[in-house]
């Protein structure tokens, strides 16, 4: 029975509800989830190929960053040169 009322909470989230444009799925495992522990049952469901780790998604964000920091840079040098080339040539 509490493993019902778990996956219930699961369904109803996901299935009915759907309050969400984008991460149902993720809150509906964690009120599962919720529930089922709640009820001294482990967790019910994983997505351990999903799952990224604190370490990780810190690196992933500083290397994002950097990227994108890199692009804003390159395009402001472009568009300076791009500037100066235009500017020069119309007094010649």
């Amino acid at each position: 029975r509490p493993l019902l009322c778990a996956y219930y909470a699961f369904a109803v989230l996901v299935f009915y509800i759907h309050p969400f444009h984008d991460g149902n799925g993720r809150c509906a495992r964690l009120l599962g989830n919720l529930v089922a522990k709640k009820l001294g049952f482990p967790a019910l469901l994983r997505a351990a190929d999903k799952t990224i780790q604190v370490p990780e998604f810190l690196q992933k964000a500083i290397v994002t960053m950097e990227i994108i920091r890199n692009s804003r840079r390159q395009t402001r040098q472009t568009r300076m040169l791009s500037t100066r080339r235009e500017n020069s040539s119309m007094w010649f």
